[in-house]
């Protein structure tokens, strides 16, 4: 429509207005396809939100993104993040704006007609144009832009704007309800008493007298395409008004295509706002049955009401946002449906109660497993299916080709089969977790006790247990060539072949194969197993894994190159849809999330953002794809999310706004251009996106040149403080990053701080010369005396210099060696050994070492106390050290063990060097460390020639300490 401010003459007396929300509501004819009937996402807010009155009548958007509302007690502003009461005067019963082409903008409501006065900093100021004065004081004041003047239309009479006067053209009876509207270039005014009136000069014509015009008000009309415009009253009758050069034809709505059934939907509804959407829909907002979308030909798309998310069903006032959503005005309160970015929710307002684990197609309806048993969507609500009213945990839908027809379904009982209304047990025991078809009449069922073969026999199902898998499997993929994959909670992956040979499987044909640690499997031995892009992956808490060529060891897949990370990335719940994009959900710490994965030119699979795991619906507990989307489930509620319309739905975001807060003296005030004194140096900023589509992660970014040399990390803080800004010229940059990841443009605002009297340009001049003379002669003076201060200083730092050098060797001398023992430590160990490892390979050398431990080292702590078991280790340590060639290194890993490097010492002599380092132990007198004290050491001999790894051959020389503890014992 040309304006909102139309909407005005439409309000109804508030007795009639109250008669009507007294009368019942009639139920809608039934439409089967879920989407139509499931409610878009509905951001609501009531009077504590926005803090005025809960009546609400209509909005305008201002050129700068931000939203005005009209309110029974004045004018809201809503910026992206808060609401504000531009006119809290009691009384004011606001009903629209109009805006001129000067850019002004004209409030009208009850009794005057007023203006909205920009302020510096993004402000407002209302003033009166015309008060009671004008209008009689009991009119309510609708109006239009024609020729480029304002035409206003009271219950009285009609007027022109003409700067800030109003020229009365002509008087009116009193008692019709009036709007005025332009269609087609000309100017029209609609009176319920007399019908459908033109202006012409000073004169009105009566054009149309049908009974559509005469019926209950208010009468609207909204412009369809050029010459073609849809007129529809509040008892729901329509007409469809064409230009045919001058002529106007009115054809009833009834008479095309499905806009008799719509209009039936309508009746006894009281209509009372129309809206034509962007995608040429029609929204029509009802005081009793809440808002209804319709197709341009007539067929229902959407019905939202307080049963689906509104705060009530009476809405007053529509309007459609710069991002496609749809702002509905209420009784109670404000409302914005996301009606175009392809998401529809079923939940607890559809008989949805309980913890939905899957969902699938059957038969052209949606059925889902739940916590509470399965349940299929039918008459606009899910309905329980009688005998399945255990935990459900997956569905099959049987093809009817090589197996009967219905549904199989797992739940925690077994496995059932469901046709024409009856249920069949197919397998009892265990809950069925995962349930996948193999081929026409062949199916596997995984459960805690492993995995089932079920398959039809052409008369009866059959089923046998799958020998050699003796997991919990929770997650099942069959490979093109029928290769069943089995993933399980803590026994790693499986692989089948041969289940199809006959029904049920020949035992001689099948090949079971686990894949675990040994095989390349992390070491959670966790894994969940998909099919994507055509071959088998398997999920786990550390990445994703391939089966290799062989089909024999699980390999990191490398069509995940920018994903993978070794030991911190757990995937879980993984789909595929049509177009080949993956799902998969992803754990890293405590922080799950949804991420969507597209495969590019080299056949890698890159993380893209489509904008699903930045909203709160896709925090869930998994999903099904379906077709280009995808049915997201959590707890009493289930989503469908079309990927494609959702990532097309939203235009860029606009400029954030950037207002002052935190300094009355400069609230309000336009910094542009301005300078500041300075006990305003101190400033607190605020942020604000104009951008209503309520997702997650919104994130701002800001720098203030001339004081940051960088822009700040991007943080959900959306303020800014400086505090004590040093006189000079500044330019504040503030740019967002809403929830789909696109960038804002960079919203500027410059200004100065004004400099104190001694910072100024002249002040500065003065106090340069000064400073140069100063310096002149501070230079001729102290000459000598700088001298001699340099020499005492290089002497300070060359004595500092030395005191560092000696501090920095102790230091490193403390990180590579053992405080007790003064030994290498463990840390010097790791450098020396991989250094001698490099000197074998290339010399062909073995590698010797010898692990040494001190026996029964904790006996000695009790027996003699902590301080002789430490002397223990530090006599220990010197005589080891005394017993060692010089060539050799002795280490202490820690406690009571030790490791000598022997270079170039072959077995025998090795253990030659144990056995003496042993004896010289136990003849050490000990009698001044403890009396009765005894000491005696175990040590292990590796001798490794081209090892590969010093990690091999401090391994076998563990092993020989470990056998010599052993056969010691």
């Amino acid at each position: 429509m040309e304006s909102c401010l139309g909407m005005c003459t439409r309000a109804l007396p508030a007795v009639l207005l109250a008669a009507c929300l007294a009368l019942a509501v009639p139920g809608l004819a039934q439409v089967p396809a879920e989407l139509r009937y499931s409610a878009p996402p509905i951001q609501t807010f009531g009077p504590d939100d926005y803090q005025a009155h809960g009546q609400n009548w209509g909005f305008h958007q201002l050129d700068d993104g931000r939203l005005l509302v009209a309110n029974n007690r004045g004018i809201l502003i809503y910026d992206g993040a808060r609401f504000e009461q531009l006119i809290p005067a009691d009384g004011f019963n606001v009903h629209g704006f109009l805006k001129m082409p000067s850019g002004r903008i004209l409030v009208g409501g009850s009794f005057e007609l007023g203006e909205l006065v920009a302020l510096p900093g993004g402000g407002f100021r209302y003033v009166t144009v015309l008060g009671q004065d004008i209008f009689g004081g009991r009119h309510r004041i609708g109006g239009v832009m024609w020729e480029g003047q304002a035409w206003l239309v009271s219950d009285v009479a009609l007027y022109r704007l003409d700067d800030d006067q109003a020229t009365e053209i002509m008087r009116l009876e009193e008692g019709s309800i009036r709007q005025i509207y332009v269609m087609n270039g000309r100017l029209f005014i609609v009176d319920d008493r007399r019908g459908l009136l033109e202006v012409v000069g000073e004169q009105l014509e009566l054009v149309l007298d049908h009974p559509v015009v005469l019926g209950e008000g208010p009468i609207l009309i909204q412009r369809l395409d050029p010459g073609r415009y849809m007129m529809i009253n509040g008892a729901a009758q329509g007409l469809m008004l064409t230009f045919d050069s001058d002529r106007l034809h009115a054809r009833p709505l009834t008479e095309i295509d499905n806009w008799q059934q719509a209009l039936s939907m309508l009746v006894d509804q009281r209509v009372y706002d129309v809206l034509r959407l962007s995608d040429d829909r029609i929204a029509i907002a009802t005081i009793r049955a809440g808002v209804f979308i319709f197709s341009d030909c007539g067929e229902l798309e959407l019905r939202m009401d307080a049963a689906n998310g509104l705060p009530v069903d009476t809405v007053l006032g529509l309007t459609e946002d710069r991002e496609g959503g749809l702002w509905m005005a209420t009784v109670a309160g404000i409302a914005r449906a996301a009606i175009h970015q392809g998401v529809r929710r079923l939940d607890e307002r559809h008989n949805l109660g309980a913890m939905v684990q899957h969902a699938v197609r059957h038969e052209g309806q949606l059925w889902i497993t739940t916590s509470a048993g399965v349940m299929r969507f039918q008459n606009r609500r899910f309905e329980p299916v009688a005998g399945l009213i255990v935990q459900s945990w997956r569905l099959g839908s049987l093809s009817g080709i090589d197996e009967p027809e219905g549904l199989l379904v797992g739940h925690d009982q077994g496995l059932a089969w469901w046709q024409d209304e009856q249920l069949e047990s197919v397998l009892e025991g265990p809950t069925t977790y995962s349930l996948r078809p193999i081929t026409g009449g062949h199916w596997v069922a995984g459960s805690p006790e492993g995995l089932t073969h079920v398959c039809w026999d052409g008369q009866a199902w059959q089923s046998a247990a799958v020998p050699g898998v003796d997991a919990i499997i929770r997650s099942l993929a069959v490979s093109e060539a029928g290769v069943v994959w089995a993933g399980s909670l803590a026994r790693a992956a499986f692989r089948i072949s041969g289940l199809t040979s006959a029904c049920p499987f020949n035992p001689g044909s099948l090949d079971v194969r686990r894949l675990g640690t040994d095989e390349g499997l992390p070491d959670s031995n966790y894994a969940e197993a998909y099919h994507l892009g055509g071959r088998i992956r398997i999920g786990t808490r550390f990445g994703v894994f391939r089966p290799d060529d062989s089909e024999r060891r699980l390999i990191p897949d490398t069509d995940f190159p920018e994903i993978y990370r070794d030991g911190d990335l757990g995937w879980f719940v993984t789909g595929e849809d049509q177009q080949g994009r993956i799902f998969a959900q992803l754990l890293v710490g405590d922080r799950r999330w949804t991420e969507v994965f597209i495969r590019d030119a080299r056949g890698k699979y890159q993380a893209a953002d489509p904008g699903l795991k930045n909203f709160p619906w896709s925090r869930s507990e998994g999903y099904v794809v379906d077709g280009n989307g995808v049915w997201l489930h959590g707890i009493r509620q289930l989503t469908h999310v079309d990927l494609d319309q959702l990532q097309h739905s939203s235009p860029p975001a606009s400029a954030p706004l950037v207002r002052v807060i935190g300094d009355g003296a400069l609230s309000g005030i336009d910094l542009a251009g301005s300078i500041l004194p300075r006990e305003h140096s101190s400033l607190s900023f605020q942020f604000a996106l104009p951008l209503f589509d309520f997702s997650e992660n919104r994130v701002w970014r800001s720098r203030l040149v001339g004081f940051d040399d960088d822009w700040s990390d991007w943080t959900t803080a959306e303020f800014r403080d400086f505090t004590n800004l040093p006189g000079g010229h500044y330019s504040l940059e503030v740019q967002a990053r809403d929830g789909l990841g696109r960038l804002s443009p960079v919203a500027e605002l410059d200004f100065s701080v004004a400099r104190v009297w001694y910072l100024s340009t002249p002040a500065m001049l003065v106090w340069m010369v000064l400073a140069a003379a100063i310096l002149l002669l501070t230079a001729r003076l102290g000459r000598a005396t700088l001298a001699a201060r340099n020499r005492q200083l290089e002497l300070l730092v060359a004595q500092r210099t030395e005191e560092l050098r000696h501090e920095r060797d102790r230091m490193a001398s403390m990180a590579y060696h053992d405080a007790l023992t003064g030994l290498p430590n463990r840390r010097e160990m790791y450098r020396c050994l991989a250094a001698e490892l490099a000197r074998c390979q290339s010399s062909g050398e073995p590698m010797t070492l010898m692990a040494i431990d001190l026996d029964d080292f904790k006996q000695i702590n009790d027996q003699f106390g902590h301080a002789a078991g430490d002397r223990s280790l530090q006599r220990v340590a010197a005589i080891i050290r005394e017993n060692v060639r010089s060539v050799d290194t002795v280490f202490r890993l820690g406690g009571d063990e030790f490791v000598v490097l022997c270079p170039g010492l072959d077995t025998d002599s090795a253990q030659h060097r144990a056995g003496e380092l042993a004896t010289a132990v136990r003849q050490a007198s000990l009698a001044d460390i403890a009396p009765g004290l005894a000491l005696s050491i175990s040590v292990g001999v590796a001798s490794v020639a081209a090892p590969k790894s010093w990690e091999e051959v401090f391994e076998q020389a563990d092993q020989a300490l470990y056998q010599v503890k052993r056969s010691r014992a």
